[in-house]
């Protein structure tokens, strides 16, 4: 079983010993598959957070690309890869992901 890890953004302040749940933003889970491969398993953001196009303003915004973003910086010349639903696709490749659909369903890569 691989060790998974967590990065999370979050609006709380201090004693970051006990997380408080209600000041998550977002997080994202991810293990190592080999020497080559870190798998992303989870990516989830708030939810009262993302919808723009409902017009429902939101006071923190790219959240989910920040995640993305710290993950790109540790990952050392490994590959990225996620399994994505469709609704998530769009989001993914403004990321620089790739998705070859004839080959991989719903994986992603980003190398």
């Amino acid at each position: 079983q691989p060790e998974e890890h967590i990065f999370g953004i979050t609006t709380q302040k201090d004693n970051f010993e006990i997380i408080d749940s209600d000041s998550v933003l977002g997080i994202m889970k991810y293990h190592s598959e080999g020497d080559n491969v870190l798998f992303i398993s989870n990516l989830q953001t708030d939810p009262s957070y993302k919808f723009r196009k409902l017009q429902i303003f939101r006071k923190y915004k790219g959240i989910g690309k920040a995640l993305i973003d710290q993950i790109k910086s540790v990952k050392e010349g490994k590959t990225l890869v996620l399994k994505s639903s469709k609704s998530a696709k769009r989001f993914y490749k403004k990321q620089g992901f790739q998705h070859d659909e004839k080959k991989y369903n719903d994986l992603m890569f980003y190398k």
